[in-house]
């Protein structure tokens, strides 16, 4: 998926998911909710990896 951000920016966004139809970077419970999520991408003018980590307890 992309989304232009603004008159310049143009982001891409890659989502993966598992069999049961979630997204296989976030944590869940056993009813299903995330838990938790990690995001990876350009964190600097020239490295890419770890972004952040949502949390939710």
């Amino acid at each position: 998926m992309t989304k232009k951000a603004d008159a310049e920016t143009t982001r891409g966004y890659k989502f993966t998911y598992s069999h049961l139809n979630r997204m296989t970077n976030a944590g869940y419970d056993r009813n299903g909710n995330i838990l938790g999520l990690k995001r990876s991408g350009k964190n600097s003018s020239s490295a890419y990896g770890m972004m952040s980590k949502k949390r939710n307890d």
